[in-house]
């Protein structure tokens, strides 16, 4: 016991009678000690229930592999991975790409949806006689994937994703990129990582 309650206790010292007095002190000492166990179990409380709050709430752990942008400079494809590291189930409701370049946000317009059973993306590619060759690959929608199917804690889940822009500038052979995905608990997941960047992808 320390702070005003010692120096009231004091000035009444000189005031009570000693009888008196001790059932004051008494009196004061189990309020004090009933206040300072209900403030541990108060600050107890809140940790527990933020932690539970926490745990009750998906989080998901994003990856992005690869980016490539089309010849038109308009639409960027993005080798993505996501999984969930939490016990809730959920899907994915929506999904932000955000190009940081020299101080600069470049925000996506919009994304394409794409079907791997009808579309697919050529890259430009260099072969061993130094040819350029394009080499076809199937797409695979991550965020029709994710949207359809719940994600489940450490069930990883790989595709594509295609956004498109308005302007883009130059880059070289790497791009610092920020993509969001919002589930359908209206929560943000937001990763910003450099990325290995590929010139002249087609989408057929």
């Amino acid at each position: 016991m320390s702070g005003g309650a010692s120096v009231l206790l004091g000035f009444l010292a000189l005031w009570l009678n000693p009888h008196h007095y001790k059932v004051v002190l008494y009196v004061v000492t189990a309020l004090c000690a009933s206040y300072a166990m209900y403030e541990v179990w108060a600050n107890e409380r809140n940790d527990r229930l933020t932690l539970l709050d926490k745990l009750a709430k998906p989080d998901l752990k994003i990856d992005i592999h690869r980016c490539y942008r089309s010849p038109d400079g308009t639409k960027l494809l993005l080798e993505v991975g996501v999984v969930n590291a939490r016990e809730v189930d959920v899907t994915v409701r929506g999904t932000m790409l955000e190009v940081l370049h020299d101080g600069d946000v470049y925000p996506s317009q919009g994304r394409l949806l794409v079907d791997g059973e009808e579309h697919q993306f050529r890259i430009e590619l260099i072969n061993a006689n130094r040819e350029r060759v394009l080499q076809p690959r199937r797409l695979t929608d991550l965020f029709k994937e994710t949207c359809s199917h719940a994600l489940t804690r450490g069930v990883h889940k790989a595709g594509e994703l295609v956004f498109y822009f308005g302007e883009l500038p130059e880059m070289e052979r790497s791009i610092r990129l920020r993509l969001t995905f919002t589930d359908a608990f209206l929560q943000h997941h937001t990763i910003e990582q450099n990325v290995p960047y590929l010139q002249n992808v087609w989408l057929d």
